[in-house]
């Protein structure tokens, strides 16, 4: 998938990965959410970066436009995910 950006947001204690897509990652990721979507509630999106799982969330709506967040655990090295959606 293609992605313009990532970079960490912290707020009140909580990392976010900031996610900004090209037009043709924008593309991708509004559809595949749908998929998920009409999959049930069951279903999990996959995100991946670099061969790695960095999330498997449960997709309540599809992803429209360029920009999303993904919110991880105070636990999880937010920056590490960065790099790897970077590096992809």
């Amino acid at each position: 998938m293609a992605v313009q950006d990532a970079a960490v947001v912290a707020s009140n204690g909580q990392s976010t990965v900031h996610v900004t897509f090209t037009d043709d990652g924008s593309t991708v990721m509004k559809s595949v959410t749908q998929q998920a979507v009409q999959a049930g509630k069951t279903a999990r999106l996959i995100i991946r970066a670099s061969g790695e799982v960095i999330a498997a969330p449960v997709v309540l709506a599809p992803i429209e436009g360029r920009e999303t967040r993904i919110a991880v655990s105070p636990d999880t090295d937010a920056q590490a995910i960065v790099d790897l959606i970077l590096k992809h």
